[in-house]
């Protein structure tokens, strides 16, 4: 079971390499102000457009530089087979997005039973 610090943490395979996408206030808030609102993110992200990928990559890695961020979105498949294949580019940045939106957590953690009361 993954720790609470890291539970909204997303793997992700960036230019054949694995890397960990973190929700941060930051990414949140900058991503929400280039994109005004993440529903127009959401929006750009379905259709592919590849700024929102880098920018989603760059905040979430905690990059600095917007090239860098880039050149792992672009030697990248955006077109995956299987679409939901799990650590992809299109699938980790659609469920970062989603993390961010639920405060950092994943959103199975808001739909987990509660553990059982000691002492029962």
């Amino acid at each position: 079971m993954a720790s609470k610090l890291t539970a909204g943490e997303i793997e992700i395979e960036l230019a054949g390499a694995m890397r960990v996408l973190r929700p941060t206030i930051h990414a949140c808030l900058e991503l929400s102000r280039r994109w005004k609102g993440f529903r127009n993110l959401e929006i750009a992200l379905v259709g592919l457009n590849v700024d929102a990928f880098i920018d989603v990559v760059q905040l979430g890695l905690g990059i600095e530089d917007r090239d860098q961020a880039a050149a792992l979105v672009c030697a990248s498949p955006l077109v995956v087979d299987p679409p939901a294949a799990e650590h992809s580019l299109p699938s980790a940045v659609a469920r970062f997005v989603e993390v961010l939106l639920n405060g950092g957590r994943p959103l199975e953690a808001e739909h987990a039973p509660d553990p059982p009361a000691a002492g029962g």
